[in-house]
């Protein structure tokens, strides 16, 4: 029994049973694990294991004769790999790189906002006490002595607020994780408070204390003692500093920076949610079905498989049903070389395919532009037919009728050679961000590796899909109790799981942006030094910010270009909607302080006087 956290030799896949390789399932995919011996280079230990990978290759070769030749060039092409193992392979988070690394910039960009508006706080503070800290340098305290006691109560402040942070993120430890990864990577990946994560707290809470605690401290005992006491004898109030003013505009493009990527994030997913996948997501079950794994040793009768849309299809409240390799709103995962009638066989040609059923078209209501679906009469023995999608056909067949032309998968001596007898609406995956490309659909029936495949079961329904899930279950234990069923979910839960990334960034962004605009708005001041500031000093401050801000946010939002959808970093839209956001925070935020400031002034002008 392995501890609940092991992961073998990818990290985020956690293993639920572990079998000896000499088990009769066989495996597409073996990974080898090594130690090496004291002394041995990485170099050395690729070259041994280069070698006995060709040694491998070499004693396959025999039982490779039935293979196509594309087949046997890629697996005879074959190089070892070897990489450390210390921290696993990694393959399942690198998915999720992407969004920890924004995550991380924009966690950082509100870590500043925050830093800079607390150090604004302390200056006003501090600079409150001027004449307390003229009195203490008139009875000769030394200024060490007194940044060093304010320095005390920056880290008491700093202490405090970090012990709350550490008992917030581990109460939420895992709260980002829910919002940011599925459900399986949820189980797999473990997430804890240990020593390291302290550590970089504490870390952080220092560096933040010496960059945004001393620097008031400094400023405020650097002031010659006799204008301290005269500002205090006449009443005068000493005017924002230019640091104050610097830290301000150091704040705001600190905001025009977070609010700019929110906004390119919240436009991203916008324009993703209104790209449609090419079929209607709603009322769609499905499933995965496939042989038990003594089964899969032998020939099963297809039949088998007509026989299961039958059943499901009786089913009351069920519309239409059919089968394929993989989902119809599927993960684009299946590729073949193609060869297309009338052109030379060029290497890298490549299409996506998927393999499917009489009457998936209309199940998955994908629009056929041209000719007709499967039809069962495309089994076995029957003329090798084919369907492709709109893309193909633009690439492949410009300007040309494509029904009734031929392709195949190894140039004009393919053994693969299909009729073109329809045209269908070109459909997106569940990486909605990338346009449809060359696709073709072979009919399952005549496909000859149809009977030792798991298969996708499509079910239409009237209703919610959901309700219809243990009738449709029932069925399949029914014609045979040892298929497994695996995956059951709905078209619309899939489209909503592709989505899910792009949503919880966009909703991320947008509340750290919200959050840097309240803290922007808030400019770092108190009324003391709020009184005598007028609307123009405000946005003064705020143009500056934004002009050093707009340049910054448009070179460091170029680490987002990944994650955007129809929109470019640059967009000009999205900064000017930030910029016009900023500039009202900054009317509220000059507005209001001075417009009590000059009804409380003249009251005390005449008490000074």
């Amino acid at each position: 029994m392995t501890p609940p956290a092991f992961f073998g030799t990818d990290e985020g896949v956690s293993p639920d049973i572990t079998i000896p390789l000499d088990n009769p399932i066989q495996f597409a995919n073996v990974w080898g694990t090594v130690r090496l011996k004291p002394g041995v280079s990485d170099k050395q230990a690729q070259g041994e294991a280069e070698v006995a990978l060709q040694h491998a290759l070499e004693s396959m070769r025999p039982g490779l004769a039935n293979y196509r030749e594309s087949d046997r060039e890629d697996i005879s092409t074959q190089r070892a790999v070897l990489t450390r193992g210390d921290r696993g392979l990694g393959y399942a988070l690198d998915s999720y790189t992407a969004s920890l690394q924004t995550l991380m910039l924009l966690s950082g960009a509100v870590l500043l906002i925050a830093c800079v508006n607390i150090a604004n706080v302390l200056l006003a503070r501090f600079s409150a006490r001027t004449p307390e800290i003229g009195v203490r340098l008139t009875l000769g305290a030394s200024r060490g002595r007194l940044v060093r006691q304010l320095l005390t109560e920056s880290v008491l402040l700093s202490g405090l607020a970090a012990v709350a942070g550490i008992a917030l993120a581990f109460w939420m430890q895992r709260a980002l994780v829910v919002l940011l990864l599925d459900d399986e990577a949820r189980q797999a990946i473990h997430f804890t408070l240990n020593a390291h994560v302290l550590a970089f707290s504490a870390a952080a809470a220092i560096v933040t204390l010496l960059l945004f605690g001393l620097a008031p401290a400094l400023h405020a005992t650097n002031a010659d003692v006799l204008p301290l006491l005269k500002s205090e004898a006449s009443g005068a109030r000493v005017s924002r500093p230019v640091l104050a003013k610097g830290l301000i505009v150091l704040q705001v493009a600190a905001s025009v920076l977070l609010l700019t990527g929110a906004g390119l994030l919240a436009r991203s997913f916008t324009k993703l949610t209104a790209v449609h996948p090419g079929m209607p997501v709603e009322n769609m079950l499905v499933m995965r079905i496939g042989l038990s794994p003594r089964e899969y040793q032998q020939a099963y009768p297809l039949l088998v498989y007509q026989e299961l849309v039958e059943r499901v299809q009786r089913v009351p409240g069920v519309v239409s049903t059919a089968l394929g390799w993989d989902f119809a709103f599927g993960s684009g995962g299946h590729f073949r070389s193609v060869w297309v009638e009338g052109q030379p066989p060029e290497k890298g040609q490549m299409a996506g395919f998927n393999v499917v059923g009489p009457g998936f078209f209309s199940t998955a209501r994908i629009l056929l532009v041209q000719g007709r679906e499967f039809s069962p009469r495309d089994a076995a023995g029957a003329p090798k037919v084919v369907i492709i999608n709109e893309a193909f056909a633009k690439q492949y067949f410009p300007s040309q009728n494509p029904l009734g032309r031929h392709l195949g998968a190894e140039g004009e001596k393919s053994t693969f050679k299909y009729e073109v007898i329809g045209v269908a609406a070109d459909t997106r995956n569940i990486f909605l961000k990338n346009a449809a490309g060359p696709f073709f659909y072979l009919p399952l029936l005549q496909d000859e590796w149809a009977t030792s495949l798991n298969v996708v079961l499509h079910v239409r329904t009237r209703g919610n899909p959901k309700l219809m899930t243990d009738r449709v279950r029932a069925e399949v234990r029914a014609l045979n109790p040892h298929f497994p069923v695996r995956d059951v979910t709905t078209l619309a839960e899939r489209l909503s799981l592709a989505q899910r990334p792009d949503r919880m960034m966009a909703i991320l962004a947008s509340f750290f942006g919200s959050l840097a605009l309240v803290l922007t708005a808030i400019l770092g001041a108190t009324p003391a030094n709020v009184l005598g500031m007028i609307v123009r000093e405000t946005l003064t401050l705020v143009a500056a910010g934004a002009i050093v801000g707009l340049p910054l946010a448009f070179v460091c939002t170029r680490v987002l270009k990944s994650m955007l959808f129809g929109v470019e970093p640059q967009d000009p839209i999205t900064a000017l909607a930030c910029l016009g956001v900023l500039l009202m925070a900054g009317l509220a935020a000059g507005y209001l302080p001075a417009r009590r400031a000059a009804l409380l002034e003249p009251v005390s002008a005449l008490r000074a006087e």
